[in-house]
């Protein structure tokens, strides 16, 4: 954990101090997020808006509509609903000619609910699963400009915490069996639970600046 918040320290160094007279004259752009459509657990459609306030400073705000993209992917999940918001704050540290460096605060809050099959024990249920997700996250990124498409990558780290219950169980005393190990996203996405985690946002967005 340390080394990871080292590298994002260094990451968000501003290296090109001087190149001020690259900023962009204005950000006004329209983005969509590629890998939330691939999300096993949240998929959807994703889409932000970004609005330059100060010549160093700018606001975006994302919206998504969740759910089932490609089955094979979120399966056994089915019949999700949802919806995500986030509002982040970004500030532009250096930049090249076209590129920008920038570290950003994000607050963003989930809200979903689907049909799913876990194991308990020595049997499987179909269940519904109810879900609130709050995150505080910062975050660092590059824009590219190719005029007027804009790419945007970032990576960060937060907290998240996490809300999730169980409905329509045969046994609501059973214990939740994994039986895919080390990591199976499904069930780790699917406990029931009330808890305060770390959160590691990571991905792109390809937009259009007008």
């Amino acid at each position: 954990m340390k080394k990871t918040l080292l590298a994002l320290f260094l990451f968000t160094i501003p290296i090109n101090s001087s190149a001020q007279e690259y900023f962009f004259k204005e950000i006004n752009a329209f983005k969509f997020s590629p890998l939330r459509m691939v999300d096993p657990i949240t998929p959807g459609l994703e889409f932000s808006f970004e609005k330059q306030l100060l010549p160093i400073a700018s606001v975006q705000l994302t919206g998504a509509k969740l759910m089932i993209m490609f089955p094979a992917l979120s399966n056994p999940i089915t019949n999700l609903e949802g919806t995500r918001w986030a509002l982040e704050v970004k500030y532009f540290l250096a930049q090249a000619k076209k590129s920008v460096w920038y570290a950003s605060f994000e607050a963003a809050f989930v809200q979903s609910e689907y049909n799913t099959i876990l194991n308990f024990s020595y049997y499987d249920d179909s269940i519904h699963v109810k879900k609130k997700t709050t995150s505080l996250n910062f975050k660092t990124g590059f824009y590219f400009d190719f005029k007027p498409i804009v790419l945007d990558f970032y990576a960060g780290i937060g907290l998240k915490f996490r809300n999730v219950r169980h409905e329509e169980r045969l046994n609501p005393r059973d214990n939740l069996y994994n039986e895919i190990l080390p990591y199976n996203p499904h069930y780790f996405a699917s406990q029931e639970t009330r808890k305060l985690k770390f959160n590691v946002p990571l991905g792109f967005r390809v937009g259009y600046n007008f």
